[in-house]
């Protein structure tokens, strides 16, 4: 059996069972629930802190934070790679694959934080608390993929780049944010189609600093 263990709020990485002592395998089979994920073919162990923890919504710029913080480290992991060498390639292709799926996470909670703040939700409340006719917790923002929730945001504050603003954005880098979504960190040999580019630095790494803008913007102008 192999364990792909998400952290969350910590770079992801898989990681055999083998290379697992007994006692932490013990500590996450308790703590998390271990969920089949179907066309990949490997359990997963799925840790729920929102759930499982009194979360307000000011956490999620914290998570955006910290995931942007690990992207920029990859970033520059990335630069000092020869892609021209052959013994670089399998970890290019890691470390962009990380991005792309860790960018993808400073939009995602970067954006939800500020969906709770434009519709004025409680600092001090449960975030699994929201339930209105317009957006929900449970059928909007526990959501990965963007379409989910995303129009929440543009409806109240538009105008933010690659979510609402795609004015001068390639092909690829659309495709790249429209198709994003959690399962691509169990990607690597074959790259199914829904993550066509996700393995090219090119555009993921212009995918990750529309992330970091995205953050930015967010972070300075919605409060």
């Amino acid at each position: 059996m192999q364990y792909v263990v998400n952290m969350n709020l910590v770079l992801p990485f898989s990681i055999d069972n083998s290379a697992i002592s007994n006692q932490i395998k013990r500590v996450f089979e308790s703590r998390q629930r271990l969920v089949k994920v179907g066309c990949y073919g490997i359990i997963r162990a799925q840790y729920f802190p929102e759930v499982a923890v009194g979360v307000t919504y000011k956490e999620y710029l914290r998570a955006a934070r910290k995931h942007l913080s690990t992207c920029i480290v990859i970033r520059e992991a990335l630069t000092t790679l020869d892609p021209s060498a052959v013994e670089n390639h399998s970890k290019i292709k890691q470390l962009t694959l990380n991005l792309y799926y860790l960018s993808g996470y400073v939009i995602e909670c970067a954006v939800k934080y500020a969906i709770y703040v434009e519709i004025k939700y409680d600092k001090n409340q449960h975030i699994n608390q929201l339930d209105t006719t317009d957006i929900s917790y449970r059928k909007h923002i526990q959501r990965h993929r963007f379409d989910r929730y995303v129009d929440h945001l543009n409806s109240r504050h538009g105008g933010i780049i690659l979510i609402d603003n795609k004015q001068g954005i390639s092909r690829e880098v659309k495709k790249l944010y429209h198709n994003w979504d959690a399962p691509v960190r169990y990607c690597y040999d074959e790259i199914p189609n829904q993550f066509k580019h996700s393995d090219e630095f090119e555009h993921v790494l212009t995918f990750s600093q529309y992330a970091e803008q995205i953050f930015t913007h967010i972070q300075s102008n919605i409060r």
